[in-house]
């Protein structure tokens, strides 16, 4: 039987990540595989050839490694450790012709620092840090999720009832009291990026 706190995967099913994944990204999947049933797989990302790879061999290096069984891909969209730019929309669009079902991003190392156009991405989510690029307070988290993705994945925190809760990735933050001085900070951290602008950003 599937479990109904999470994606809905299980025996036969398979999460793909690389060596670059973040272990804020990979642990999850590595404890929930065990009580779920599903597989995880690491294929170790060729690091030292990062600075000259072009984003089409990025791409089929993602590509290469998705198997029949892989239903979810997990990626980051800069990496913390090369810090590679991935080319988010090919990855997702590959991804999606081999039969890959689920495709998630981290975006903790991007968010505040590049342009990011999730309307046009491809992915089922996008995972932001506030406190990293954004400069936002410590303790917050920035969630996006895909209309299909909202179908199938369940609410965590069930403080409304499931007929009153918002029909909208809101549901997902449905967990009551929150530290409100540093949500507002988050906003105006957010107005202070938006001041300062992507070309200033790219200049620097």
């Amino acid at each position: 039987m599937r479990r109904t706190d999470g994606l809905p995967l299980g025996p036969g099913d398979e999460v793909l990540f690389s060596s670059l994944n973040h272990p804020g990204a990979s642990v999850a999947w590595q404890v929930m595989s065990s009580r779920s049933g599903f597989s995880v797989r690491t294929f170790d990302f060729p690091v030292l050839r990062g600075a000259e790879m072009t984003p089409e061999e990025v791409v089929r290096i993602h590509a290469d490694q998705i198997r029949s069984g892989t239903r979810v891909l997990v990626f980051p969209h800069v990496d913390n450790i090369i810090g590679m730019n991935h080319p988010m929309a090919a990855i997702a669009a590959a991804a999606r012709e081999k039969g890959v079902e689920f495709v998630l991003v981290d975006g903790a190392q991007s968010a505040g620092m590049v342009p990011v156009d999730l309307s046009s991405a491809g992915v089922d989510a996008y995972a932001m840090s506030p406190h990293k690029w954004v400069q936002s307070p410590k303790g917050l988290g920035l969630f996006w999720a895909s209309s299909a993705l909202q179908s199938v994945l369940p609410r965590m925190w069930l403080r409304t009832p499931g007929d009153a809760i918002d029909a909208s990735a809101r549901k997902y933050e449905d967990y009551s009291t929150r530290a409100w001085p540093a949500v507002v900070a988050l906003g105006d951290a957010l107005s202070f990026q938006a001041a300062i602008g992507a070309t200033e950003k790219a200049r620097r």
